[in-house]
């Protein structure tokens, strides 16, 4: 009987949700996200040495969506798929970094402009990408406010994003709703060695993924990356507390994540979890307090979510479903039972491969499983072994850092399991149990008791794909003919 009830209260939320938003007025909306950073690495998710204080107050006033997955696990096609509502794959140049994003395809801030919206950034905001073609976006987002700056330690952004977030604010007519990008340029590379240490982190209490050695070096370039995550933290707690001393703060849908996951082997630039999965937190007003969402959202989701929370048509060329009932539903856990899986995709990340080639992935979860499909395991997943034109070093999809350059050392030692894991060629499937196996290093793909498992989720992917139009599945592959606009920019990226 108790579970008949929570059922129909969970029902209940979901199909009369929209009642409640349509008796507020028209919220504002701050999206606020920051440049590779993966799902664990948050104070509210018990990160040691990690300090996160607005973060972690956001996600007691809100909901923690703990499944949240990004459409591609690099910064420009991440980007272009949280505008776009649409997959990786099907926005042409959009799904490459230094690509560029067709004006056909509808951004949903140019919607809320349409719709009597101010519009605005700090920082990054769809990037990087070349922003200067006929028939492409130019600026896809808004005005960009990045001229206020402040002082900065070594490797960080010397913009003020919340001293320009509040000039934004004073700008905008007085009456209208406002659309505000806060794009962090941290945690991205590059890091002054050692500052992590340096701010008092503690190496013994740094908490390393388990694909990657677990030595002073990695442990220490971790303790750097916390600290500039804490540097967006702290200029999102300004933002915050900015909209409460105005009065705005509970009309305001605060969104909080990242573009891709951490800038370490075997993380960015890959479909497995610290690539792809993202920290997620949404706060609107006092509809949620502190709810934990397991249900499966991925980026091609947020567009439609922001247009309905505003009363905005969803356009049909969003592949994406808005998520807006989780945030009126009393329910944690699994609440739409329609979102039991999630797919990402991959393309191309730098000039890592002769003739600009790809390396194409495409990743589905569904419970404790992932299965990730690589189309051409005959190439290099990382990038070649030889230095490429325009990036720092071999394997030229793995920004270059004190954890890589000890990972490629140890090639040759008995201790090169992590250069196999984050370097070597890859088989075609790969299969995963994350409650068994979290860091994904045993892949059970072609194992006789796993056969039926591959199957079902193999054939999952593909009917996804199918029915979105990959055109992997038809056997194409447009993007080893896009150009790479980046060439003279490769510490933008």
């Amino acid at each position: 009987m108790k579970l008949f009830i929570q059922i129909s209260i969970a029902v209940l939320f979901i199909f009369g949700y929209a009642d409640l938003a349509a008796q507020r007025k028209q919220p504002n909306i701050l999206f606020c996200i920051s440049d590779d950073q993966s799902f664990t690495h948050t104070g509210f998710m018990g990160t040691r040495e990690l300090k996160t204080p607005a973060m972690d107050k956001l996600a007691g006033e809100g909901v923690v969506f703990a499944n949240a997955y990004c459409a591609a696990p690099s910064c420009a096609p991440s980007r272009a798929a949280i505008l776009t509502g649409r997959n990786a794959w099907q926005m042409e140049e959009g799904d490459l970094l230094y690509g560029a994003l067709p004006e056909k395809y509808v951004v949903f801030t140019s919607l809320l402009k349409e719709n009597g919206y101010a519009v605005g950034l700090t920082g990054k905001g769809y990037q990087p990408a070349n922003h200067n073609l006929e028939g492409f976006y130019k600026e896809p987002i808004g005005q960009n406010y990045s001229q206020i700056k402040n002082e900065a330690p070594e490797g960080i952004s010397t913009i003020d994003y919340s001293a320009n977030f509040k000039k934004f604010h004073a700008d905008k007519p007085g009456d209208k709703p406002f659309f505000f990008w806060y794009g962090s340029s941290e945690p991205h590379r590059p890091y002054r060695q050692g500052i992590g240490k340096d701010a008092g982190k503690n190496l013994d209490n740094m908490e390393v993924p388990g694909f990657m050695p677990n030595v002073e070096t990695v442990r220490s370039d971790m303790a750097d990356y916390f600290f500039e995550i804490e540097w967006f933290d702290k200029h999102l707690g300004k933002m915050v507390a900015y909209l409460d001393s105005i009065g705005e703060l509970e009309n305001t849908i605060i969104i909080l994540t990242a573009d891709n996951g951490m800038p370490f082997p075997r993380a960015k630039a890959n479909l497995y979890e610290y690539g792809v999965h993202l920290p997620f937190v949404v706060r609107w007003g006092q509809s949620t307090q502190g709810q934990i969402v397991q249900d499966y959202i991925s980026f091609t989701d947020i567009a439609p979510t922001i247009l309905e929370a505003t009363g905005i048509e969803t356009p049909q060329m969003m592949a994406g479903k808005s998520f807006l009932y989780a945030l009126h539903s009393p329910a944690s856990g699994f609440i739409d039972p329609s979102r039991d899986q999630v797919v990402a995709a991959f393309e191309r990340h730098t000039i890592s491969r002769p003739d600009e080639i790809t390396f194409p992935m495409r990743m589905i979860r569904k419970g404790d499983w992932v299965y990730i499909h690589n189309f051409e395991p005959q190439r290099w997943p990382a990038g070649v072994p030889e230095k490429m034109e325009n990036v720092s070093g071999p394997f030229g999809d793995i920004d270059g850092s004190p954890s890589k350059t000890t990972i490629i050392d140890a090639k040759g030692s008995t201790d090169d399991l992590y250069y196999y894991l984050a370097c070597e060629k890859r088989p075609e499937s790969e299969l995963y149990n994350l409650h068994a196996d979290p860091f994904q290093m045993n892949n059970l793909a072609g194992q006789k008791p796993y056969a039926a498992k591959q199957k079902e989720l193999k054939e999952a992917l593909f009917e996804y794909l199918q029915q979105n139009n990959d055109p992997r599945m038809a056997g194409k592959s447009p993007w080893d003919k896009y150009p790479y606009y980046g060439r003279k920019n490769f510490d933008a990226r």
